[in-house]
Formats: C-alpha cells, sequence, structure tokens
C-alpha cells in the first residue's frame, strides 16, 4: 500500500511541477538559496542580500565586526538552508550564471527535489495521524487530499520554508499525539516521554525553520500536561525543555552576533504599518523605532491582519470548510477533543504572528495544514456515518467528489498552460548580467537584492530611501558600484508616502540624476525596452552589435544629471 501511496504522490508532485514551476518567485526562496549556498562553501552563514535597517541595526550592537563581505544573516532561521546546502554538496549542480530561460540548475535538481522530499514525508504523517487519532478511512481519505491540494503542492515547488515547516510541525504533532496514546496503554513511563522528547525536539527544528512556529512547543507542552495528570510537570518539562534547548543554540549565536536573541527579525514586523508603509522601513538608514510607537504600529498591524483573514482563508478551500465544521463536533476520543482545543489555540497564535511578519494571517495558518486535513476528513467520514443512505455506494461516490473538488484548483493548473516566466522583475539571466558587472568585493544597489545575491552571486544591497542616500552610504565605505532597478515602474508612481519615498528612483528609471551623482554609464533590459535599468560609476562592459548589453550599438546609455 504504501509503495503505491509513494509512486502516486511522486506522479502528482512530478505532473505539477513539471508544469507550474518555471524558477523561484518568492524573495524569501531565492534569500534561503544564497544562505544554503554559502554555508556549501563554507563561508557560515553569511548572506549576500543586506538591507539598509540591518546596517544601522548591526552598525549599532557589533560596529567593529562585520564588513558586507562576510555579512551575518540576522533574520531567517538556520534549519531550510542548511538542508539546501546539504543537498547542493551531495548533488551535482553549477552555481554558473545562468544564461536561458531554462530553470537554474541548483533549483531544478536541488531546490524542488527537496520540496517533493518534504512533501513525500509530510504525507505519509497525515495518513499516519489519520490512523492514529481515526481510523484508516479517515488516514486515506486525508492523505489523498492533502495530495491533492493545490496549497500543499504549491508548497512543495516554492522554495521557501512552507514545506519544510508543515512537515515538521505535522511530525511534532503526531510524535505528541502518539506519546499519549503509549501513555494509555503502558504501565511504565518512559516509552510514551520518549515519544514527548521526539515531539520536543521537532517542535524546535521547527522554530529553527520558521519564527512563526514558535507557539508549536507551547501548544503541545499545554497538550502534554492535559493528558497527563500524573506525570502533568514531567510531560510538559520533557517538551518544552527540549525545545528550548533545539533552540538555544540558535539564539546564542544571534546574541553573540548582534546583541539579540532572533537578530533582526523582530523588526520586520515594521514594514507595512502606516509609518512604513511597503519595505520602507527596510529601506531606512536610520529607522526611529520608539517603543510606543512600536506597539502602536504593530497593534494596527495586527489588526488589518486578521480583518483580511476571513477573505484569505478560502484559498484551502474544501479543506478549511470542513476543518471549521469539525470543531463543533464531540469525538469519542477524549485525547482527540484535547488535541483539538491546542490545535485551536495554535491557530489563533500563528494567525497572529503571520499578521504581524507581513506574510498574512492565512499564511501563518497554512502551516497547519497537514493537521486541518486530518479534522476535515474525520468529519467528512462521520457525516457520512450518521446519513441513511438507501444505496451503499453513495458514501463512497461523495467521498470521491469531495477529492475532486478539492483537487480541481491543481487539477486545472497542471492540464492548463504551462506557469509563465516569473518576469517581471525575475528573469534570472538579467539579475545575473547586471550582477556579475561588478566585482566580487563591489556591491550592488537594488530592488530585488534577493535575486541578484542568488543568481549574480554578489553582494546587494535593498535600495536606500532616496537616490541622494547613495553618496553617503559610499561615503562611510560602502562599495557600490551600480545601481539594478528591475520592478516594473507602477509601485514607484504610488500614491501617500510611498510616492515620497520613491520619486527619486523613479527620476533615475528615467535617466535623470542630480548633481554629483557618481553613476553614469548604463543601459535597459531587455534590449530595445525600458522595463528594467542598470547604471553604473563606470563603463565596466565592451558592447557589440549583438550584445544583449547594447542599445543599438552603442557604447552603453550615458545618462546627464537632470537641470535644475
Amino acid at each position: 500500500m504504501k509503495h503505491v501511496l509513494l509512486i502516486l504522490l511522486a506522479a502528482v508532485f512530478g505532473s505539477y511541477a513539471w508544469s507550474q514551476f518555471a524558477g523561484l518567485k518568492e524573495p524569501e526562496a531565492m534569500e534561503c538559496a544564497q544562505l544554503a549556498r554559502n554555508l556549501a562553501r563554507g563561508r557560515g552563514y553569511t548572506t549576500q542580500c543586506i538591507r539598509p535597517a540591518d546596517l544601522d541595526f548591526l552598525t549599532r550592537n557589533a560596529p567593529s565586526r562585520q564588513t558586507l563581505a562576510r555579512w551575518p544573516e540576522l533574520r531567517l532561521p538556520p534549519l531550510h538552508p542548511a538542508v539546501l546546502a546539504a543537498g547542493f554538496k551531495l548533488v551535482p549542480c553549477s552555481f554558473a550564471p545562468p544564461r536561458s530561460s531554462a530553470p537554474y540548475d541548483p533549483e531544478k535538481k536541488v531546490i524542488v527535489l527537496l520540496g517533493a522530499l518534504w512533501f513525500a514525508a509530510t504525507a505519509l504523517l497525515v495518513l499516519r495521524m489519520g490512523c492514529l487519532w481515526f481510523d484508516r478511512r479517515v488516514g486515506l481519505l486525508a492523505v489523498l487530499a492533502f495530495a491533492l491540494a493545490d496549497l500543499a503542492l504549491a508548497a512543495g515547488i516554492s522554495g521557501t520554508t512552507r514545506a519544510p515547516a508543515m512537515c515538521l510541525a505535522a511530525a511534532a504533532a503526531y510524535a505528541a499525539g502518539l506519546a499519549v496514546r503509549w501513555r494509555e496503554s503502558a504501565q511504565r513511563p518512559w516509552p510514551w516521554l520518549g515519544a514527548l522528547a521526539a515531539a520536543g525536539l521537532l517542535s524546535g527544528l521547527a522554530f529553527l525553520t520558521r519564527y512563526a512556529l514558535a507557539p508549536l512547543a507551547p501548544a503541545l507542552t499545554l497538550f502534554a500536561a492535559w493528558r497527563a495528570p500524573r506525570w502533568r510537570a514531567a510531560a510538559a518539562a520533557v517538551v518544552l525543555l527540549l525545545a528550548l534547548a533545539v533552540a538555544a543554540p540558535w539564539i546564542a549565536r544571534n546574541l553573540r552576533v548582534s546583541g539579540a536573541p532572533f537578530g533582526a527579525a523582530p523588526r520586520a514586523m515594521l514594514n507595512e504599518t502606516p509609518a512604513f508603509p511597503g519595505q520602507s522601513f527596510d529601506r531606512s538608514l536610520q529607522p526611529a523605532a520608539h517603543p510606543a510607537f512600536v506597539l502602536r504600529a504593530l497593534r494596527f498591524k495586527l489588526r488589518q491582519g486578521l480583518l483580511h483573514l476571513p477573505a484569505s482563508l478560502p484559498a484551502a478551500g474544501l479543506l478549511m470548510v470542513f476543518f471549521a465544521a469539525s470543531c463543533f463536533t464531540r469525538w469519542e476520543r477524549q485525547d482527540v477533543n484535547a488535541f483539538r482545543g491546542c490545535l485551536l489555540l495554535m491557530l489563533a497564535l500563528l494567525g497572529a504572528a503571520g499578521s504581524l511578519w507581513g506574510r498574512g494571517a492565512a499564511d501563518g495558518i497554512v502551516l497547519l495544514l497537514p493537521i486541518l486535513t486530518v479534522f476535515g476528513a474525520a468529519f467528512l467520514c462521520r457525516i457520512l456515518d450518521n446519513a441513511e443512505f438507501q444505496d451503499a455506494a453513495t458514501p463512497p461516490l461523495l467521498m470521491a467528489a469531495f477529492l475532486v473538488l478539492n483537487a480541481l484548483p491543481a487539477a486545472l493548473r497542471t492540464i492548463g498552460p504551462r506557469a509563465p516566466l516569473p518576469y517581471p522583475p525575475y528573469f534570472p539571466p538579467y539579475a545575473a548580467c547586471a550582477a556579475r558587472l561588478l566585482e566580487p568585493d563591489e556591491v550592488l544597489c537594488t530592488d530585488i537584492p534577493w535575486a541578484t545575491a542568488w543568481y549574480g552571486d554578489r553582494t546587494s544591497l535593498l535600495l536606500p530611501p532616496s537616490v541622494e542616500d547613495l553618496p553617503a552610504l559610499r561615503a562611510a565605505g560602502r562599495r557600490i558600484a551600480a545601481v539594478y532597478l528591475a520592478l516594473p515602474a507602477e509601485p514607484f508612481a504610488a500614491s501617500g508616502a510611498t510616492a515620497a519615498l520613491d520619486s527619486s528612483w523613479l527620476a533615475l528609471r528615467q535617466g535623470q540624476t542630480p548633481p554629483g551623482f557618481p553613476f553614469t554609464q548604463g543601459f535597459y533590459l531587455p534590449p530595445g525596452s525600458r522595463d528594467q535599468f542598470f547604471v553604473a560609476d563606470r563603463l565596466r562592459w565592451k558592447p557589440r552589435a549583438d550584445s544583449p548589453l547594447a542599445e543599438d550599438g552603442q557604447d552603453g546609455l550615458r545618462i546627464a544629471p537632470a537641470a535644475d
């Protein structure tokens, strides 16, 4: 049975990846990939994607330690990049600059393959959870529903932390459920305490994959203490202390490097608030963050995120509908009811975490999709068992209809047109071309630093608030040698605070520079258009008439300061 299931999972995931994967699309995925490459090369947990706010943060906390050439990663936890780095070491792949629209070699050979493994492991855990908490029929229905869900498949090919976070959260929940079952059937405490230890370890690993999963360990601690009255203190201590033990080395590293237990990750929550719309906090050279202001901003952001939650939940489709209905059902087994209570607590905390970190409340809830699927499948089976059908074939037909409707979004994507390239703004040959015009010790200033760091292998700095900030950064010793503007012009023309922030960059895209601006040689990409713009401090290329860098055979585009 397991072999048949694995073949089915491989076929479903393979066809979906072949149709929908055209390259990495999300900044988080590219950041994790370039972190993994640095780890695989022995450079430590350093990043080539840097934000001006992090320059200010680390300069204040460790002014004499760090240089841009070996800048420590301050935002992303290390587990997912470490697993990718192991994949880069084990699987032969080329990091040569991409020169075509085909998927980048490390992405198709390592990143998507690891996503498939996380997806398959999560599906098997869904099967085991269904059999443990309910019965084999629920397990089979749940695993089929999960394997055919568009959200689960999209997470597997995304290259982000969603796929490993889903898997580790499901594994921790399964270990906790197994521990409670063993406690009820075993006289000795060691077997179920061992399972609780596994739940604690997996909770710590989930936290090291995604900070938003911090509520997982406390929720499982509550579940363990709830279901072990005679051993309440021991059960809670095992889960919580082991989770803390796994996370402690990483927290100690952050304290040593930056003076903060989670580095600069909490500061990212100030993005997309009224005072810092979009990424303007990350781009600020000296962001002001008074405690009273921070509390007001986060309260506003949390409220807005939760208000938008109902509109974003339908992306989970029927799975979320049936799980919501299962919350009003009382199950025969008390451990299932107790775990559902802890699950609802996790959902509330993950929704809040997703709102504050800018991905949205629904993104946090999606991390628990495997567990929600099990409860949704159990509720459907209960409805079919309690209903009186004259024809015995009706329940299987209704289950099949549920699976078909649940699989419809993924099926339509798979049989439809292949996913287009993530351009604009991400086209690997352009990002690599712009970055590779710089020397390895120089810095590229760009609006997509995660892409130029990954595809171009160059230190990349997110655009500061204004063009006028670039000379100040260069005067401070930052070797900024060029600017690469890849995002469409529309975001620069937005209204309100964002327009005031980006108006100088819009002028630069049009070839207008302030007096004394150090960058005077540039060109547009793709040839014959003005979609993207590269400008450098000197002529760094030798254009030919047939070169993609040529503008009608001219030696680049010479730009002049804007008239007063």
